[in-house]
């Protein structure tokens, strides 16, 4: 409770009154004094039982529409304030909005007067960066009638608003440039996102049917290739999410990550359709900064989107730190293997032995630096607890080969079948589209490195960008192609 400025001139009021009965010598002076006193004790006393009651009785209510948005979207906040019975005192609500939401400099607060019982104030919000965010209590102050006394307390509801990141526009999950699963396009704020069952497109062998070779991708990749859809399983899915300083590459929400996040989102969805194990593990440049174990609940499958919401580029401290090899993973066959078998070598003084031990230090330095990524290192310390019903779907870009080719190898170790999506650097860099000659020649080197991982049995490796900057590196060739034949003719 704070006094107000009144309260102070009547209190020197009653100290002038004071004065002057002791300089006048008119005791009955003093008799104004002590009404003076009694007054404010009474306003004091009844102010403060209004306002224990008030506490009590009143009803704020902050209410937000829509509850989930896009990032740089608005909500419209409605401020609504209720009392059993007319108020006694002035009342000042103010709404106090998490420091996320910018101001649109709308009026925040609503007004009840004495006698009135209801009140009521809508304004708007921008949310321009996406998380989650919860409102704090509405802030009350309230005003005695005589003016002597005010008081601040909070109460109400607290409502949450979830802001999304925005999705890319047209996305193009594919293999060589021919699409293998429905795009994604923006969502309804209130939709969890469709999901998709991808293709397995691989080369032609004999005696596969005929009418599942896809012409698309034939045309492509110049030779015949089929299409192949996995039957519908039970199987556990273990997102891992690369989140690393080179996934920021792109325009404002439509980054590298931006694009693995859709798809990661998808295989979620589908779990939860399936009702099948989802979890969910993210890296960033430290390591391992998110660690969900697979379960299958409903509440644990927006748990899963809330934290790919959350995740941003690079940052993020890592949750656990590089440690020796555990015995999970020395019972994986890694690179590591080939440490080993040089120590043995190390006390053994045959020609043979002389002989390969050079090559065997080298392999040494390499496995060092490859055991010092992040990626990698969390795939060969995160083991699955049974692989033989475990896929792992990797999300990342082409920027870090060497490992991921490694970590492409350790994954499909330790689980039944591994899906690499890809996002080309070529397709995200500024400017690629200003020579699209040069896109194209970059974009047949990741092509075949991509083709390159999935030489590995039981893995798949997907190309996901924007749609129309690949389109546009795929048909400057063909437009090449055209003027090369009329030149030649």
């Amino acid at each position: 409770m704070r006094v107000t400025r009144r309260f102070w001139a009547t209190l020197g009021l009653g100290g002038f009154l004071t004065v002057g009965a002791l300089v006048v010598a008119q005791p009955l002076l003093l008799v104004g004094t002590a009404g003076i006193g009694a007054f404010i004790l009474a306003q004091q006393a009844a102010f403060v039982r209004t306002i224990h009651q008030l506490s009590d009785e009143l009803t704020i209510v902050q209410s937000v529409s829509p509850t989930t948005v896009v990032a740089g979207s608005d909500v419209e906040v409605v401020l609504e304030v209720t009392a059993p019975s007319p108020s006694p005192v002035e009342l000042s609500i103010s709404s106090t909005p998490p420091l996320a939401a910018a101001d649109s400099g709308e009026q925040r607060k609503t007004q009840l007067a004495v006698n009135d019982d209801s009140a009521r104030q809508s304004f708007r919000l921008q949310w321009p960066v996406a998380g989650k965010y919860e409102f704090n209590q509405a802030t009350v102050t309230a005003s005695g009638r005589a003016g002597f006394f005010e008081t601040t307390f909070s109460k109400g509801s607290t409502p949450t608003v979830t802001v999304n990141p925005r999705q890319p526009r047209d996305i193009h999950i594919g293999l060589g440039g021919s699409q293998v699963a429905a795009p994604f396009g923006p969502q309804q704020t209130n939709d969890r996102g469709s999901g998709f069952d991808p293709a397995e497109i691989r080369e032609y062998v004999p005696g596969d049917p005929a009418r599942q070779i896809d012409w698309k991708a034939t045309a492509r990749m110049d030779a015949p290739h089929i299409r192949t859809f996995e039957a519908e399983t039970n199987l556990t899915t273990t997102v891992l999410i690369d989140h690393r300083s080179s996934m920021a590459m792109g325009d404002p929400g439509e980054t590298k990550l931006d694009y693995a996040r859709q798809v990661a989102l998808g295989f979620i969805a589908d779990a939860q359709q399936t009702d099948s194990p989802c979890g969910l593990r993210a890296v960033a440049d430290g390591g391992l900064t998110v660690q969900m174990l697979p379960e299958a609940r409903k509440e644990y499958y927006e748990r899963l989107r809330n934290t790919l919401y959350t995740i941003r580029t690079g940052d993020g401290d890592a949750t656990m730190t590089y440690t020796p090899e555990s015995t999970a993973s020395q019972a994986v066959s890694t690179p590591d293997q080939a440490r080993k078998r040089a120590s043995r070598l190390q006390n053994e003084s045959s020609p043979f032995a002389t002989h390969l031990r050079p090559f065997f230090d080298s392999t040494t330095q390499y496995i060092h630096r490859i055991n010092e990524k992040p990626l990698y290192h969390t795939i060969r310390t995160q083991p699955p607890r049974d692989p033989e019903t475990n896929i792992a779907v990797l999300l990342t870009d082409d920027s870090n080969r060497v490992e991921l080719r490694e970590a492409v190898k350790l994954a499909r170790q330790q689980y039944t079948q591994v899906l690499v999506f890809l996002t080309p650097t070529v397709l995200f860099e500024p400017g690629t589209l200003t020579d699209v000659s040069t896109a194209y020649t970059r974009y047949l080197d990741f092509e075949s490195f991509r083709r390159d991982l999935m030489q590995t049995r039981d893995v798949t490796a997907f190309e996901v960008g924007p749609q129309d900057r690949l389109n546009a590196v795929l048909d400057s060739q063909t437009a090449s192609g055209r003027a090369n034949r009329r030149a030649s003719s």
